[in-house]
């Protein structure tokens, strides 16, 4: 495996270029705009870069990833929740980039931005299971982390970034989600874009309609005083998720509901 990390001290910024000996091909995560010594550096140890991937969405600096794309036929890469006007192939959590016996794999790490995924390394030549590095964009820093906040200016609370936290998880592995808040809609579909297993609904019951489970992570007012016996009814399975412990359990499970909540039986 080749792992060489370019580094720019006036914006202390870390790019890596990850290649395979044997397949000749390489990716280059979080580029400079200044591609050409990724470019030379992949000419003279005979690598063709195949992929280009961002991290996270750079609002501190130009990236080089449309620029390696037209030099050298890259493939774009970014998180499955962003949005942007180039083609790009999104990476959900688990999502691998195979280079021959070199292996990236996505994990979803929202926070500093919606769309942030961190890049497990495998060098399979060592270990299949346990990978050889973690590249984690502005998430994690050495001492300190990437800022949660960025998004309080647009609206968005802790809560909602764990909730948009949530949904990534569940449409990550595969499930279907049909998402509805009274509120939050507009913002949440700008965040998640257009992501493969995600509808939104126009009401709460189009929502439960023949789900698999209710999971509840706000606490508007139309939520706290539902019909648990009209969601029984409209559930496949009637599985509740309660994570802010707004019912009584005792209602929940009298309306023929299993009920789960935080900390409560």
């Amino acid at each position: 495996m080749i792992f060489e990390q370019f580094y720019l001290g006036c914006l202390a910024h870390a790019s890596y270029l990850i290649g395979d000996e044997q397949s000749h091909l390489a990716a280059v995560v979080d580029p400079q705009r200044d591609v050409e010594q990724y470019v030379a550096y992949a000419r003279d140890h005979g690598l063709r870069i195949a992929y280009t991937v961002l991290t996270h969405l750079h609002a501190d600096f130009l990236a080089g990833h449309l620029e390696l794309r037209d030099r050298t036929g890259a493939t774009i890469c970014l998180g499955a929740a962003a949005a942007a006007e180039y083609a790009f192939t999104p990476l959900a959590d688990g999502d691998t980039i195979d280079l021959g016996r070199v292996r990236l794999q996505a994990l979803s790490t929202p926070g500093h931005t919606p769309e942030s995924i961190s890049l497990l390394v495998f060098d399979l030549d060592q270990s299949d299971t346990h990978p050889h590095a973690v590249l984690t964009g502005d998430t994690l820093f050495v001492g300190d982390v990437g800022r949660p906040d960025l998004r309080v200016s647009l609206g968005w609370s802790a809560a909602s970034l764990g909730n948009l936290a949530t949904v990534r998880f569940l449409i990550g592995r595969g499930a279907d989600v049909m998402a509805y808040d009274p509120v939050a809609m507009p913002a949440a579909r700008r965040a998640l874009g257009v992501a493969p297993h995600l509808a939104f609904a126009a009401t709460p019951m189009d929502a439960v309609a023949g789900a698999d489970a209710l999971i509840v992570v706000t606490e508007w007012k139309e939520f706290r005083s539902p019909d648990f016996g009209a969601l029984a009814a409209a559930l496949k399975e009637p599985l509740l998720f309660d994570g802010r412990n707004l019912y009584d359990p005792a209602l929940v499970r009298a309306a023929g509901l299993e009920y789960f909540s935080i900390g409560r039986r």
